[in-house]
């Protein structure tokens, strides 16, 4: 898994982490007062009180010296190994103590990490296979179970079913990570899109303002809907444009309509106010118009200054 990968994941099972310890938190108490509670059978305090301490010492000292790790939830996992181990030994081999080992596997599925799962497994084949042995040949002191002797068809079948339990809550623990990954997705998805709407919401607001120049960019290719706006918005542009340039064109030539109409009688007047209407409509710093002149004895042709406007001011010719 690539690095970037594996740093997503972990963020999206951060709350479940962190509600996960808080319930194992509690279970490790439970199971620590547990051991307590059967010392009262066969006198056995001090096991039950150093065998747990030491469990929650490894538990919490790494999870506090290491808390970028996820090796405390393995050692978790053992760890409930070694309390069910506990709980057999307290009991005196009792047949319902093994099924302490099934209630920490399950409460491991919170975790939604089906490799925990497995030292849990681990720790059951070892246990089970060396305490069963060392019954059986005889040492005293080590309980296994009250049986005066299990076959080995029998020992097979029980660690069987203690294995597809295991692998049906790991399966458990695998789907429930899955489902978790593909909620969030869709969970990011949804945000996604919701602030592409929330985007696309605002930019209309603006275009309906008439601020048709606001910068829109698309955060999805797939933003059907920005698409067209931003096409409605550029469409809009050029209509404006286009209007623009049509009442600059319309407005002009009625005022220049209305001079030449006004003036038409007095070529000086009409030359000067031509020249400074034209500047200043225009946006201009000066202007000039020129008459092309003949004189009456010769082809030559050359031309006239008649009238001349510069920064707001006629200038003589």
């Amino acid at each position: 898994m690539a690095k970037a990968e594996l740093k997503k994941e972990n963020k999206i099972f951060e709350t479940i982490t962190v509600r996960a310890n808080r319930i194992m938190g509690i279970a490790l108490f439970i199971y620590f007062l547990v051991g307590i509670l059967f010392a009262f059978y066969y006198d056995t305090y001090w096991l039950a009180i150093g065998v747990g301490a030491l469990c929650l010492i490894a538990y919490y000292s790494t999870k506090i010296l290491l808390p970028n790790s996820k090796l405390y939830q393995y050692i978790l996992a053992v760890i409930f190994g070694i309390f069910s181990a506990l709980y057999i030994y307290q009991m005196h081999g009792m047949f319902e103590m093994h099924f302490m080992f099934l209630v920490g596997s399950a409460l491991l599925i919170t975790y939604q990490n089906w490799k925990l799962q497995i030292p849990l497994l681990v720790y059951i084949v070892l246990h089970h296979g060396s305490f069963a042995y060392l019954q059986y040949t005889g040492m005293k002191e080590i309980y296994f179970t009250q049986l005066e002797y299990m076959d080995l068809q029998t020992f097979l079948l029980h660690a069987a079913i203690v294995t597809v339990i295991i692998f049906i809550n790991g399966m458990w623990a695998f789907d429930l990570a899955k489902k978790t990954i593909r909620e969030n997705t869709a969970l990011q998805a949804f945000e996604k899109q919701l602030q592409t709407v929330n985007q696309n919401i605002g930019f209309a607001e603006e275009i309906s303002r008439g601020n048709l120049k606001i910068e829109h960019r698309l955060t999805n290719e797939d933003d059907e809907l920005g698409q067209a706006l931003l096409k409605m918005r550029d469409n809009l542009l050029l209509s404006a444009e286009r209007e623009r340039k049509e009442k600059y064109i319309t407005q002009g030539s009625a005022t220049i309509g209305e001079i030449l109409r006004k003036y038409a009688d007095n070529a000086e007047q009409l030359s000067n106010e031509l020249v400074r209407e034209i500047v200043k409509y225009t946006n201009s710093n000066q202007g000039s118009l020129f008459l092309l002149e003949k004189e009456e004895d010769s082809k030559d042709e050359y031309l006239q200054l008649v009238s001349c406007y510069a920064y707001d001011r006629k200038k003589l010719p």
